[in-house]
């Protein structure tokens, strides 16, 4: 008998939750994002998304997958790479989408992880993304999230090795040397 309480009162708890959660997500204006039950079951530490670079979706979908993280009221590190030549129009928009959620209260830390954050180096590739996986993770622990979400460049989003070729040295991108569980949306 108690057993059967426990589980009515588990998913009255549960009920309510989603019904807070659905609520948050209506006042933030988020819209609605394929795959985001998974995504909150398994609670990645680093979800990250590779654009291939001036896209207008990738950015639009990452500020909607933003807005849905941050309607949970923990602490979101949001993290966007600077591209070379520039921020296309659906980036601008990507930014103040932000902007205006953080302004609404959204728990968010948005801040660059700039390529150019890492030191470049041929001939030590692998060192390189290591360290910009280093700064990476020091970013998001002093800002207190729980969680990190990532734009990136479509190639700097890969969680397994490049392999080496006959005229490539190969390398582990920067996804690999995360410390935690990191979903990749290459």
């Amino acid at each position: 008998m108690r057993f059967g309480v426990g589980l009515a009162l588990l998913a009255l708890v549960a009920a309510c939750s989603e019904a807070r959660l659905e609520q948050a997500r209506s006042g933030m204006g988020c819209a609605p994002v394929d795959g985001l039950g998974q995504l909150s079951r398994n609670r990645p530490d680093y979800i990250i998304v590779g654009e291939f670079t001036e896209t207008n979706e990738a950015p639009a979908a990452f500020a909607e997958l933003a807005c849905n993280l941050a309607a949970s009221g923990e602490p979101l590190f949001v993290g966007v790479s600077e591209y070379l030549g520039g921020a296309t129009d659906a980036e601008k928009t990507m930014h103040a989408r932000l902007d205006a959620l953080k302004a609404k209260g959204a728990p968010l830390t948005i801040a660059t992880v700039d390529d150019g954050s890492r030191p470049y180096d041929t001939r030590a590739r692998t060192r390189s993304e290591k360290t910009w996986a280093e700064a990476i993770a020091a970013q998001v622990k002093a800002s207190g999230a729980a969680r990190a979400l990532l734009l990136v460049s479509h190639t700097d989003a890969r969680n397994a090795a490049w392999p080496r070729g006959e005229r490539f040295a190969g390398y582990d991108p920067m996804p690999m040397h995360l410390d935690g569980e990191v979903l990749s949306l290459e």
